[in-house]
């Protein structure tokens, strides 16, 4: 542990202020998108049954009751993650906890202040599994439109401590959605040239929008000064 500072010898909780709604317009790009592809989709495989026109308001209603569920997924996942997120600031280091996992960055493990992702969605990878039949084809194309508003769903980059965690504890309890999304966000992570082992991003203004001029911003400046002066820009996915 490092030597405790004067005015920073015990552990500080930052609660998220991360809202749903703000973590949901990031997905509206690719919602719509998708509720436009459906829609599409299976109207004309409905098209094909002889029924006309109404297979378009049929295709509508099951596109927009699938989106619902998928709205209603988002939500859930959002209070199981980020609802219970905090960031522990002490002097052994920053941790990220929620009631999933627990990631802690000791302070002379953190490389760099850099950048990252808020989130990464597993619709911005490429399509899994695609034959070559017309389904195949339908959702090669279904994926590749959207592509581009799944990467907008990622927000831009925002500052963040980038390290090697020194502690990394998942519960049993996770559920496979949340255990993918991790495996996930770690793959797209840079690697180590120390260690040769994947790092980790806390994103700060999820705790504080003036993090840099705040409680955050100090705690950094009393065990890790240097920090702000050699800030890296490099984005950590």
């Amino acid at each position: 542990m490092t030597t405790p500072v004067d005015g920073f010898s015990s552990t500080e909780t930052f609660d998220s202020r991360l809202s749903f709604g703000v973590f949901f317009r990031r997905f509206v790009p690719m919602l719509v998108t998708e509720l436009v592809v459906v829609t599409l989709m299976v109207g004309l495989l409905l098209g094909c049954t002889g029924i006309g026109a109404l297979a378009f308001v049929v295709s509508l209603v099951l596109a927009l009751i699938l989106a619902a569920v998928m709205v209603t997924s988002k939500k859930h996942q959002f209070d199981e993650t980020w609802g219970t997120t905090k960031l522990e600031l002490s002097p052994a280091g920053a941790t990220l906890a929620n009631r999933y996992i627990r990631v802690q960055l000791a302070w002379d493990q953190i490389r760099h202040l850099g950048a990252a992702h808020l989130v990464v969605t597993r619709e911005a990878g490429a399509p899994q599994g695609i034959g070559g039949g017309p389904v195949g084809r339908g959702a090669a194309v279904g994926g590749l439109l959207a592509l581009l508003p799944a990467l907008a769903a990622r927000g831009g980059w925002l500052p963040a401590l980038v390290g090697v965690a020194s502690t990394t504890t998942v519960t049993q309890s996770i559920p496979k959605v949340v255990r993918g999304q991790l495996q996930q966000n770690d793959s797209c992570r840079e690697v180590d040239p120390v260690t040769r082992r994947r790092m980790k991003a806390i994103v700060l203004p999820v705790f504080d929008e003036e993090w840099r001029t705040g409680r955050i911003g100090d705690w950094i400046r009393a065990y890790r000064p240097d920090l702000f002066t050699a800030q890296r820009q490099r984005p950590q996915r």
